[in-house]
């Protein structure tokens, strides 16, 4: 669509919003500051082209869709206070988000407690309540492909963790020992660090001995060149969120041979072409999931009456093949995965691409 179709349809979806006056509101909980702030706009843009989407349809039910946005930062606090406000001041009838993994605790519980339908376009750690989502695979199979490929392909026998002491932290630590050990590994060490830990050399110095160091944390960063300062060996692991700009801003050239897991997405030609012409940039995963999290919120509410959560809950548990713009997405009610497997990359000459 050249510039003067998009004025015209914009034009057009205005005067259309002028004669209606109802509005469904959805919450959006995203970091908008912080470290993950170049996620979380991401994530908006790809929100912005699926609302225009959903509402040059004649909205949900009728009713056009408001996004409202709320700056988490990636932090638990803010996420849950956020949600508060967006259930008992905005009246919103589902939100999207959280992006990042502690977050996604705690308002998976918020899900729980209010019957208030989420959906995540990030991490997934299976069942934590039945009205909350995701449209990303299993950690845990992520975690499998790191302990298989440390075993299988680097030849490790030994390893050791770095982990953030919180609930994303903890699960990748316990997922990954559980499956080096079940390979034959032997873990020598396991090491937890909080926000506050900014000087990681004396946990990494327990390190050392290890074939391989896992690092369960989103912005490794600094971590990588506290080992090229204590000029540790050792081959260093990582998880999907790894593939920051941020961290690479921050490590440089140590972040050189950094492997991690990454889910394997192919982002839709369609939705790709439209956010690049928009914004100028390609479209992360996280924004394709997101637009597909809107879409199927959208899909599932027109076939309940009143946004029942309870039938939206129940109608996500039924999708199958869905074609979406991060994917084909079939869900499993047993192990709340959407069947997207992950895949090894790596960081080469500045930047992230797949392991061959």
């Amino acid at each position: 669509m050249n510039k003067i179709m998009t004025i015209i349809a914009i034009a057009l979806l205005f005067t259309a919003c002028a004669e209606k006056t109802e509005t469904v509101k959805i919450g959006v909980v995203i970091p908008l500051s912080g470290p993950f702030a170049d996620f979380g706009e991401r994530i908006q843009n790809a929100l912005e082209l699926a609302k225009f989407d959903v509402n040059s349809q004649d909205g949900i039910n009728r009713q056009f869709v408001e996004l409202i946005y709320e700056d988490t930062q990636c932090k638990g606090e803010k996420t849950i206070s956020s949600l508060n406000k967006l259930k008992n001041f905005d009246n919103i009838v589902a939100y999207i988000g959280p992006f990042c993994g502690s977050p996604i605790q705690v308002a998976s519980k918020f899900s729980d407690e209010n019957k208030l339908v989420g959906v995540s376009p990030n991490v997934n750690f299976g069942l934590l309540s039945t009205y909350f989502f995701n449209m990303l695979g299993l950690v845990e199979s992520e975690d499998k492909l790191l302990a298989e490929f440390a075993i299988e392909e680097l030849n490790a026998s030994t390893a050791a963790i770095l982990y953030h002491d919180n609930f994303f932290g903890v699960f990748h630590r316990d997922a990954f020992k559980k499956y080096f050990e079940e390979k034959g590994g032997k873990l020598l060490v396991s090491e937890a660090f909080t926000d506050s830990d900014l000087d990681f050399r004396s946990s990494l110095l327990k390190t050392k001995e290890a074939d391989v160091l896992f690092i369960a944390y989103s912005n490794p960063g600094e971590i990588l060149n506290q080992l090229a300062e204590l000029n540790i060996n050792v081959t260093v692991l990582g998880q999907s969120g790894a593939e920051n700009p941020e961290m690479l801003r921050i490590a440089k050239e140590n972040a050189e041979g950094f492997l991690y897991s990454f889910p394997r997405v192919t982002i839709a030609d369609k939705f790709k072409e439209t956010y690049v012409e928009q914004y100028g940039d390609l479209p992360v995963n996280a924004a394709a999931g997101a637009y597909d999290a809107l879409n199927i919120l959208d899909y599932v509410f027109e076939q309940c009456k009143n946004f029942s959560s309870e039938c939206a809950s129940e109608k996500i548990q039924q999708l199958k093949e869905y074609e979406g713009a991060s994917g084909t997405m079939t869900f499993n009610k047993e192990t709340w995965d959407v069947g997207k497997e992950y895949i090894m990359k790596t960081v080469r000459n500045g930047k992230f691409v797949e392991l061959t």
